[in-house]
């Protein structure tokens, strides 16, 4: 059973599943205005369909109270990285994600981030420039995740015996 699939979940619990998807989600936007970087159309579809089927058991004034809660917090941590190069940021969100899902911060390890992140972490190994860029992209991950853990999110120690 997924950590998603649980009955009840917290309002932190749903808000740190949904940062990651809405921070890529953000950031293809950003990057398809910009007509910097192709992605495949598939991904902020598939991001989207795993938030909304995340907020679908909610009411709808709970799914504006989260939306709201989530945006915010996302706009946040992207304004934090600076208004460079959207491609930075996608890195960065992608290093953040992973390091989330490896430190057991993130409560479901199997969410559509994951892939996404997996995805870019693939692309940027491809690129040439990117081992010049990617020593400053984890640092960037690192204060990502101390911004996140100013609001609040991403605070609980990981569990590691799982029963």
């Amino acid at each position: 059973m997924s950590v998603i699939d649980r009955p009840a979940m917290s309002d932190t619990d749903l808000i740190e599943c949904l940062l990651p998807n809405h921070l890529f989600s953000l950031l293809i936007e950003a990057l398809e205005a910009a007509g910097t970087w192709e992605l495949r159309p598939d991904l902020a579809e598939n991001l989207e369909k795993e938030m909304a089927r995340l907020l679908m058991p909610l009411d709808v004034f709970s799914v504006k109270r989260f939306a709201v809660k989530v945006d915010g917090s996302a706009r946040a941590l992207i304004s934090a990285l600076g208004g460079g190069d959207p491609r930075h940021g996608l890195h960065v969100v992608a290093l953040f994600t992973l390091k989330l899902i490896d430190e057991g911060l993130h409560p479901d390890p199997a969410t559509q981030a994951a892939l996404v992140a997996l995805l870019v972490a693939e692309e940027t190994g491809a690129d040439t420039n990117w081992g010049a860029r990617s020593s400053a992209a984890r640092i960037s991950a690192d204060r990502m995740l101390r911004l996140a853990r100013l609001q609040g999110l991403y605070t609980t120690l990981p569990t590691l015996v799982r029963s």
